[in-house]
């Protein structure tokens, strides 16, 4: 069994950190962001190993969708310089197709670069682009790979596609059940303000609010439009 700590770890947003009692994430805890194409899953993703480096920890991120170089430029859109943590030595970005190879291999190339780098914070963005197994194939590989982040004090950011427009009330479950976190982003509902939506669905061994956060994306990051406690929370759909 792992040691739990009360340690809490920033998610890189101050009105996210709110959120959650303005504290952010437990450090050595697992994370699931999860939500349609296009809801700022990945940003998210970049501003926790963004704050990661500010502390001067080390931070690893695996990319199954974009090479490193795209992935710093993109992030530059939103006014995140990823760039001079690389160079510092901050971060590492480890790029590779996921359909190249099989779980085993991907989850051995993991395990090898945190022994190497021996990072404070890890991103894996995303565990949807894993199609070469079965679910529980797929189920079995994160929860080996969250028993060794944990096993080793390190925070894991995970995210995960849902298909869809992210604007329905329904959402998937599936690898969620193994998270001690898990934030749902949506896509705003025609005609509401604001871009894209938050909600926390739950965070094991905290207290968080349950109301609803809006932000919007612009060059200067995402920016909260504030929360809405009148906003319906959607409804989880056990697979």
């Amino acid at each position: 069994m792992h040691e739990a700590t009360s340690t809490r770890v920033p998610t890189g947003l101050a009105w996210v950190d709110a959120m959650f009692g303005g504290q952010g994430y437990y450090r050595g805890s697992s994370v699931l962001v999860s939500g349609a194409a296009g809801t700022a899953k990945t940003i998210l993703g970049a501003y926790f190993l963004e704050a990661a480096c500010r502390r001067r920890e080390r931070a690893l991120c695996f990319q199954f969708d974009e090479s490193p170089a795209q992935y710093a430029r993109n992030m530059r859109s939103i006014g995140l310089d990823l760039d001079r943590w690389i160079e510092r030595g901050l971060l590492r970005i480890h790029a590779a197709r996921p359909t190249l190879y099989g779980l085993e291999f991907h989850l051995a190339t993991m395990h090898r670069d945190v022994d190497d780098i021996k990072p404070a914070v890890v991103v894996v963005d995303p565990l949807s682009s894993f199609t070469g197994g079965s679910a529980g194939e797929v189920n079995n590989m994160v929860m080996r790979l969250i028993d060794f982040l944990k096993g080793r004090d390190i925070t894991g950011l995970f995210t995960h596609l849902i298909p869809g427009s992210g604007i329905t009330s329904d959402i998937e479950v599936g690898v969620s059940s193994l998270m001690d976190t898990w934030i749902l982003l949506r896509n705003a509902p025609p005609g509401a303000e604001g871009g894209r939506r938050l909600s926390i669905l739950k965070s094991r061994g905290m207290a968080h609010t349950s109301d609803v956060g809006a932000f919007r994306l612009t060059d200067r990051g995402a920016v909260a439009d504030g929360v809405s406690a009148n906003e319906r929370r959607p409804r989880q759909r056990r697979l």
